[in-house]
Order: structure tokens, then sequence, then C-alpha cells
């Protein structure tokens, strides 16, 4: 958890320990001793608050070991970052990865190409879209597919997550929940600014200018479903009027509303995709959002800037469904424009399926008339958000053979990371009229 005057972190040692966290606003300065309960307790899981600590800074921690007096000083274990202030505007960096926990050596080298792409600025935040844990959602899966796997980068990485399928498939013996939950410590009751869910399947959060929703795409039961609707129509409402300083609404859950991979959700046999697709995706779009992300289908789609389309791809209209059917390449001047300066109905949304962490699959047509780019390149998405623009590129572990990849033209990203070809879109709200760079803004990546 982490908000813009405090944190939470969370540590695992393989056996019990009483153990202390150290952090400073410098390497060499981790002065300032954070412990979780009590100094002599032994445990295995740690966990500790700390706060008042200035917003969008950044801070280093270290951990000690207090039952092995040979451990000496803690040293640096890695570096944490507040969020903005709510309401103000600076370029945040979002890595998003999907399918992500096969523990393969394509899973590795997906991460390696993130950090490749990203050299010295890294993302502010990660959102984990589901299945991070092969082949049951296990504890001891977790571990190695997750938190093993990324171990260097979560040291440093905030991360969200959404429920995958492959979570509910195991049972924790401590709480008789999923692993899952007992793994992730989530905003339930609006620590982090959004409204109060009061359970880990489904949260918000702010983050400077931008609203993000985890939802629960495995919520079938009716009652569930009903619960979740009811939230996101009471969070939603928050933005309505203008009154809120929100300028992206960023929407994620594990089984996407299209798509023609692994999973096509015209052929969808326990019926998750079809129900975001029939029951969510009206909501989410009249409470404006702009990006709404998923995974399940081992492919990477993204659509057209869309709206109002609930039902199978045959009964898709260019006419009446796609606001604009462009590219979206801010490189070749198709930015998709959205014209309210904040959150605003029904102006269209991006649907992007990253499933391509660590299990691209060759199945399906990618055929989906409302998607604008596809490929089954193994890879993640890199979404940088500067103000009113938003950009967005999929970094790819090897480089893609696709013909609309193959032709993307020089960019920015490209310099960080040669082998990392690209689907690119930016969506971008005007300036306010008194600012000069108006056109700039709206026409220059």
């Amino acid at each position: 958890l982490v908000n813009s005057s405090g944190i939470t972190i969370v540590w695992r040692t393989s056996v019990d320990v009483a153990s202390v966290l150290v952090y400073g606003t410098s390497v060499d300065a981790l002065d300032v001793e954070v412990y979780g309960g009590s100094e002599t307790a032994y445990k295995r899981d740690h966990a500790v608050r700390i706060e008042g600590l200035d917003a969008g800074n950044k801070y280093y921690y270290g951990l000690q070991n207090l039952n092995d007096e040979t451990s000496g000083a803690s040293t640096c274990r890695g570096s944490f970052k507040t969020a903005p202030q709510y309401g103000t505007f600076p370029t945040l960096r979002l890595w998003v990865f999907g399918d992500s926990g096969n523990s393969t050596q394509l899973q590795t080298q997906v991460a390696d190409s993130y950090l490749n792409y990203v050299g010295d600025e890294p993302a502010d935040l990660a959102l984990a879209l589901g299945d991070m844990a092969y082949l049951d959602g296990s504890e001891a899966e977790f571990d190695a597919g997750f938190f093993q796997a990324y171990r260097d980068i979560l040291s440093s990485l905030y991360v969200a997550p959404t429920l995958g399928d492959r979570e509910t498939r195991s049972v924790s013996n401590s709480t008789s929940l999923y692993p899952y939950f007992d793994l992730f410590n989530l905003p339930t009751n609006g620590e982090m600014g959004g409204t109060a869910s009061h359970t880990e399947a489904y949260y918000s959060f702010d983050y400077a200018q931008v609203h993000f929703i985890a939802l629960n795409s495995m919520a079938m039961n009716n009652g569930q479903l009903n619960d979740m609707l009811n939230w996101l129509s009471s969070d939603l409402d928050r933005f309505r009027g203008g009154t809120f300083n929100t300028q992206w609404l960023v929407v994620f859950f594990h089984h996407p509303p299209y798509s023609k991979g692994l999973y096509d959700s015209d052929l969808d046999i326990n019926h998750e995709m079809r129900t975001m697709r029939e029951g969510v995706l009206n909501l989410l779009e009249e409470g404006g959002a702009d990006l709404v992300l998923s995974a399940h289908s081992g492919v990477y789609e993204r659509t057209k800037l869309i709206n109002g389309h609930y039902g199978y791809s045959y009964s898709w209209s260019e006419a009446q469904h796609s606001k604009d059917s462009t590219s979206g390449s801010p490189w070749q001047g198709r930015s998709y424009v959205k014209q309210s300066l904040r959150l605003a109905p029904s102006e269209g949304t991006v649907y992007a399926v990253c499933g391509v962490a660590s299990r691209p699959s060759l199945a399906g047509g990618l055929n989906h008339p409302a998607m604008s780019a596809v490929s089954r390149e193994a890879g993640s998405l890199l979404i940088d958000i500067k103000n009113r623009r938003m950009e967005a590129a999929s970094t790819a572990a090897v480089p893609a053979t696709t013909a609309f990849s193959a032709n993307a033209p020089s960019e920015p990203f490209s310099t960080l990371c040669p082998v990392a070809t690209a689907t690119y879109f930016a969506t971008s709200v005007p300036p306010h009229a008194s600012e000069s760079s108006c056109t700039s803004l709206r026409s220059t990546p």
C-alpha cells in the first residue's frame, strides 16, 4: 500500500526471525528504524507501515535479522517512492504484464526486456493482470513464478495485481482462502484514495492524476457480481460533474472482453469474457474509462478507440462502435483525441490484451474487427502518462516479425532498447485554452 505520505512494506524470511526495516533518503544513511510489531517477535511474514513521508519522494531501505549478531548493519535492499500528491500532474510510467507465472526462460527475457527498455527511468508502479502463478496459484508457485522471478524488480516497485483464473485453483491451509489473498496487501478501505471495497477481490486507488480500478473477472456468482457492480458504480460516481482532479481512468482485470487469441470472446465457455463485456463495459465507458487492460488469451491485442460494443464480434459496426478507426500512432500523426479535460462519458476507450509475459500462444486467428494491433510476441506493455497525454508501447523480448511491428517508425523508446519493437498508441485530451503549447501537445509525441 502506497500513498503520498506513506507505504507498507512486506517481506518473508526463510525461517522465523525477528527483523527490522531501516530506511532513509540516501543509500548511505539508512538511519530510521521501523519494527513490524514487537522487536522480539519470531515470524516468517513481516510487514511495516511507514508514515510521515514526503509526497513523490524516493527512499532507500534495508533489512536486518535481529537474531543474528553476526549480520551487522543493514545493507540497502531496495528503494521505494511515495505517490505524488493527488491532483498533481507529474510524468508517470506504468509497467503492465499478464499471464506471467510460467517460471520459464522466456519470462526472464521479458523481465530483462523491460529493464533494458527503461534504463535509468523505471516505472513508478506496475499492474499485474493475473495468472501470476502456474499451474494452480499455490504459494510455492507464487514464490517461484512471481516473487523470485521478479525479485530484483519487486524490491523497488509497487505492484497492483488482479485475480486470474490460475489464482483460484488452490486454497490456503491457514485461511481457507486463495493464497493470492495471503500474499498481497491490497487497499480495501480506501487507503490509497479509492472507494472502500471491503474486499481484496476488487479495489481502486488514486495515483497523481490517474484513477485505477482493479476488478475481479472471476466474480461469476450473481451475488458477488452484483456487489462488485454496485461498488464500481459508487466509485465512478465520485467523478461525475468534473469536481475531481482526475484526468485518466485506467481499469484492469484478467479476462478480456474482446479477443481472438488462445481464448475466443465469442466462444467463452465459462462466460467470464462475455459477462465482463455485457455487464461491466457500459459502466466503465459511461464513467469515462480511457484504457482497459486484461490478459488470459496468450497474445497482445489492442483495439481502436471504441464505444458501445457489447455483443459478439459479428455485430461489430465500424460506423457505430469506432470513435477513431486509425492506428492511434502519434508518430504517424494518428493520436486518439478525447475532447473533455476530465473524465467524460462515452468519448471512447482503448482495450488492450497483454497476456504474453511468459506464455505467448499460437492459437486463434487474431482477427477481432475491433482490433488495431495484434502480436504473438512475448513481452509487456509500457505506458507513459504526460499530463494530458498517454502513450503506450508493447515491449518485445525478441524482435517482432509481424508487419505492424516491423514497420513501426523510429520513436523515443527505441533508443532505450533497440530490440523492443512495438505497437504504439497515444490518447490525448486538449490542454486548457490558455496554454500556449496547445498545438504541440495535441499533434506531437
